[in-house]
């Protein structure tokens, strides 16, 4: 056999050796590649299901207004007498100075609602207290449409020393309600204490009035409409004895 034909065959036989070695290492690649495509997407679906959209308002100073411009939505800080309950964990939106938040609560079932800020309220952190800003237009409820059915007696570090039921709720309210209780009299209080109601009907929010006792005297200030209320006995006697002793304090 001839030089010239050796060559050849060996050159052969070299060509079909590295085919040999592809074909065995493209199932390698294969795989290589599927692992990466599998990475890739768990990398993107994280990112997706962190990012959080946060949208761009603007504060006007001179109004003390909140402007949703995109949606040309203005907001308007609420009298200090609402409260949110839950806000979300995420911002809903901010001015570059402070941060916004949807308002939530908790279902019967335990699972977090939120509500819509377009159609009901944003909240902001400032200070370290929940404002709400509601939109301009909304007309927030009034304590008779509110119909709380639980109250939660707080002092002024917002720690909770008693809830009325229901039933003692309405005791409550009724007092609050009647005209015949309002007076004008200016009170120099011996001690404050915030009332936050609660409702059913609109478990995204508390309705605040505030407790000064004075004496023997317990009043109620609503600075949402504006009055003062001189509790008569029998809602008085809603409160329990330790909280009593407080009050005496």
């Amino acid at each position: 056999m001839s030089k010239k034909k050796i060559k050849k065959i060996r050159v052969q036989q070299g060509a079909a050796v590295k085919e040999k070695e592809k074909i065995s290492i493209l199932p390698w690649i294969i795989i290589a590649g599927a692992i990466l495509l599998i990475i890739g997407i768990f990398v993107l679906s994280d990112f997706i299901g962190n990012y959080h959209h946060v949208r761009k308002f603007s504060f006007d100073y001179s109004t003390g207004e909140l402007l949703d411009k995109k949606n040309d939505i203005t907001y308007v800080a609420a009298p200090r007498g609402y409260e949110p309950v839950r806000i979300s964990n995420k911002p809903y939106a901010t001015d570059g100075d402070r941060e916004y938040y949807q308002l939530g609560f908790l279902s019967e079932s335990g699972k977090e609602q939120l509500i819509s800020t377009s159609t009901l309220l944003a909240t902001s952190h400032n200070d370290g207290l929940l404002l709400y800003y509601n939109p301009k237009e909304l007309k927030l409820p009034d304590l008779a449409y509110f119909e709380a059915d639980s109250v939660l007696v707080c002092d002024m570090n917002n720690n909770t020393l008693q809830e009325f039921d229901a039933d003692e709720s309405k005791i409550f309210l009724d007092a609050v309600n009647d005209d015949n209780n309002k007076c004008t009299t200016p009170v120099d209080p011996d001690s404050m204490f915030t009332l936050r109601l609660r409702s059913t009907k609109i478990r995204w929010m508390s309705y605040c009035v505030y407790l000064y006792v004075s004496g023997e005297d317990y009043y109620i200030i609503d600075d949402t409409e504006n009055k003062m209320v001189l509790l008569p006995s029998n809602a008085r006697k809603l409160f329990d004895e330790d909280l009593l002793k407080l009050f005496d304090n």
